[in-house]
């Protein structure tokens, strides 16, 4: 019921994926949907994937991506590396590398040096597939990278998980669980569901070497569940052929026989070749047990055929001595040996002492049902001196491994060294950090304070200012007024005087004496009225403050005409103008000036004395 409920689901992504790939109309959003049809067909339909990938590429290339590009390279080195296509796979992942080096993208660098370190596993090269990982550990590691690391605690599990395998293909059991451990408790933790199955699935390989084989069949069959879930057929093909063969040494042929069959149909459906000969020849080793010889040389004759192709030597091998031990079963050993000569070349030539071991074994029991008891006893001294080498060799990959603990555990503690010297610079940062931002508020407060305090200012002399100008406003209006008061002063004793002259004249054309008198007086009475002058001074003072008591105060002894005749001369009037408003000549005008500047220098010369 759960596998087909997740079916649907994938039915209906597939189907929203395939109306976007058609809706699309930005090219932005179609690379990323060509990148997502590829996941999707990757693991299911590996051509349809293929083809998606080479979309990608071509697209990326419009658009001159180098992101883009780089990804399209390192799908198409996964897809050929999934169909054994070794040489191409190396080519497309390097040139991916280049790209993300460049950019520069690590999480992408991380995959693509992962996929390398697979590449190196896969043709046995263990050393340098751990230099590679070793270096992605750096990377992690790495604090510039921090910003743009976005999944590095699942790029973590990844390294060590595939350490823990490689670890174990060199014999180093407890390193291999060790590092397996550490990179699924890492996925525990996270929404990983079809890594996590990885991690499972490398685990099981791990008892299974250790030869708990039920342990094994434990965590293979929990992976297989999401490997399931998510029509993930290819891997899907790999735990069935593992839990079938553990089966297998379990002695449980009939649940073997089950998986190992499942397993050949899917991986032939995924054309995933290693695995389809690998599970044929497993096949065969459960039908030779279980008696059914033709059926078992059947299956191993496909897988052969299969693994000759694909160039994987160590799997001929596999496939070559098992013919000859079903040949051997079946009371065949002149036949048997044809095989055993076959796979004893090629071992020689590829230089693995195990499967020198088994080959020799293997043959020295077809010489012995052929009563060839000497050549017998040679094969057989020569699996013990293949053994014996391989113990010793076991025993230096034991003292290996130790040292390789001891090496793992003080480049652990360098790194939680390094980790602690990192926490420390960025604590230390932080403080700096809050230590100039704490300075920066406090330059902005005071910034904030002194334009405060000279806004205040810059109003309160906006506020002088315009006092000030509107003092000087009224100051100037008070002198005009002042100036136009004297003038009209000067003007009216300079009517006056001319009228007292006229009537003066008619005076003496016969007017009556008692007529033009009391016109006289009455003029003279305006000329010298006192009205208007206090008027005047009044004004003076006004504008001019305590001009009359500074004066005074200076010289005491200046008389009420004098501060008249200086008030006139503050005004710079004319003398003109002044002898018409004091009703004096100016000649008196000129008399008075002299005797006022006589009079000032006189009393400040007996100041100086004094």
């Amino acid at each position: 019921m759960l596998a087909n409920v997740a079916n649907a689901q994938l039915k209906q992504n597939l189907d929203s994926l395939l109306n976007q790939e058609k809706q699309a109309t930005d090219y932005e959003d179609l690379l990323k949907t060509y990148a997502s049809l590829y996941n999707y067909y990757l693991y299911n339909d590996p051509d349809k994937a293929l083809a998606y990938a080479r979309k990608e590429l071509a697209l990326s290339q419009k658009m001159n991506n180098a992101d883009g590009i780089g990804t399209a390279l390192y799908h198409l080195g996964v897809y050929y590396n999934n169909s054994d296509q070794y040489d191409s796979t190396r080519y497309y992942y390097l040139r991916s590398k280049e790209y993300f080096e460049q950019i520069p993208n690590p999480d992408k660098l991380l995959s693509v040096n992962h996929g390398l370190a697979i590449l190196e596993y896969s043709l046995g090269n263990y050393s340098e597939a751990l230099l590679i990982l070793e270096s992605n550990i750096r990377i992690n590691l790495e604090p510039s990278y921090d910003s743009l690391l976005a999944d590095k605690e699942l790029n973590m599990a990844l390294t060590y998980d595939l350490m823990g395998n490689i670890y174990l293909f060199k014999g180093s059991f407890q390193i291999a669980l060790e590092n397996s451990l550490k990179g699924l408790k890492i996925l525990e933790t996270l929404n990983k569901p079809i890594r996590k199955a990885d991690a499972l699935n490398h685990l099981a390989a791990i008892e299974f070497y250790l030869e708990n084989f039920e342990r094994s069949i434990s965590h293979n069959k929990e992976a297989l569940a999401i490997y399931r879930e998510h029509n993930d057929l290819y891997y899907e093909s790999q735990v069935l052929n593992d839990i079938g063969n553990a089966y297998f040494y379990l002695k449980d042929f009939s649940e073997a026989r089950t998986y190992l069959k499942m397993a050949v149909t899917l991986a032939e459906k995924m054309d995933a070749k290693d695995i389809m000969g690998t599970a044929l020849n497993n096949l065969g080793k459960v039908s030779r047990e279980s008696g059914a010889f033709q059926q078992a040389v059947a299956d191993a004759e496909k897988a052969l055929k299969i693994h000759e192709t694909s160039g994987s030597k160590s799997k001929v091998i596999e496939s070559l001595n098992d013919l000859g031990k079903t040949y051997n079963a079946m009371g065949r050993p002149a036949k048997a040996i044809d095989y055993f000569d076959r796979a004893l070349a090629l071992s020689k030539e590829i230089g693995t002492k195990d499967n020198l071991r088994i080959n020799y074994f293997d043959r020295s029991a077809s010489f012995e049902l052929l009563r060839d008891y000497e050549r017998a006893l040679l094969d057989f001294k020569q699996y013990k001196a293949a053994e014996d080498s391989i113990f010793n060799t076991k025993k230096s990959q034991q003292i290996e491994e130790l040292r390789t603990i001891y090496e793992t555990e003080k480049k652990e503690k360098e790194i939680a060294l390094q980790q602690s010297e990192i926490a420390l610079l960025q604590k230390k940062d932080e403080l700096n950090t809050l230590h100039k931002t704490l300075l920066i508020v406090g330059f902005t407060l005071v910034i904030v304070m002194f334009a405060g305090f000279y806004y205040v200012y810059s109003l309160k002399a906006k506020q002088e200012k315009l006092e000030r100008a509107q003092l000087d406003a009224a100051l100037d209006y008070k002198k005009k007024e002042l100036i136009s008061h004297a003038l009209h002063l000067a003007n009216k004793q300079e009517v006056l005087e001319d009228l007292k002259g006229k009537v003066e004249s008619m005076k003496m054309d016969g007017g009556t004496f008692q007529d033009f008198n009391k016109i006289i007086r009455q003029i003279d009475y305006n000329l010298e009225n006192a009205t208007n002058w206090e008027h005047f001074i009044r004004q003076f003072e006004e504008v001019h403050q305590d001009f009359n008591q500074k004066v005074k105060s200076q010289f005491p002894e200046v008389t009420s005409n004098d501060l008249r005749l200086m008030a006139l001369m503050k005004m710079n009037l004319s003398s003109k103008e002044i002898a018409s408003i004091l009703n004096i000549s100016m000649e008196a005008i000129k008399k008075a000036r002299y005797r006022l500047r006589k009079k000032w220098a006189s009393q400040l010369m007996s100041r100086s004395r004094m």
